[in-house]
């Protein structure tokens, strides 16, 4: 077996190259298909058995999978409001139609009975993970997580209305 490659060191290097090639091609090709796969505005579970995405906090370093399809997404959203909290900070209220109110009731049951996250994504972005401290039976849900400013909340109001336009 040595007598081969010491008789055909280029045929060694010829392998190396190609097995260089193909490393990089699949880098790529992983490269590629998470940048050309984006997440629609909804409400997702996160870090499931069934997790098909990985995606950063806003302003955060802290890294959520998010399952591929939503609980609710932006068609089901019929009204939002801004408002200020008890504690001083702001946030944006949503109130999903008849038929977002019944999946969200059964989804927040679920997520609630398994200890299960919930993630709100705004145009491929996750701007918030929290944990329910029980199920929800309106139609109801929020995004206040306390640290973001009036501006940034009427960019993220715009983006759910313009998703839900599509």
């Amino acid at each position: 077996m040595q007598a081969v490659f010491m008789k055909h060191p280029i045929l060694i290097l010829v392998l190396l190259l190609c097995a260089s090639c193909i490393q990089n091609n699949k880098d790529k090709v992983l490269v590629n298909s998470e940048v050309k796969s984006k997440l629609e505005t909804g409400w997702y579970f996160l870090n499931t058995n069934q997790v098909k995405f990985s995606r950063k906090l806003y302003k955060s370093e802290e890294l959520y999978e998010i399952e591929a399809k939503p609980i609710v997404n932006a068609k089901h959203v019929i009204y939002m409001e801004k408002y200020k909290s008890d504690y001083g900070d702001i946030g944006l209220g949503i109130q999903l139609n008849k038929k977002g109110t019944e999946i969200w009731k059964n989804a927040t049951s679920y997520a609630y009975q398994r200890s299960i996250q919930l993630g709100l994504v705004i145009d491929d972005t996750l701007v918030y993970a929290v944990d329910l401290r029980a199920p929800i039976e309106t139609g109801e849900s929020a995004l206040n997580r306390g640290d973001l400013t009036l501006k940034e909340l009427q960019r993220f109001e715009k983006k759910i209305k313009t998703a839900r336009s599509k």
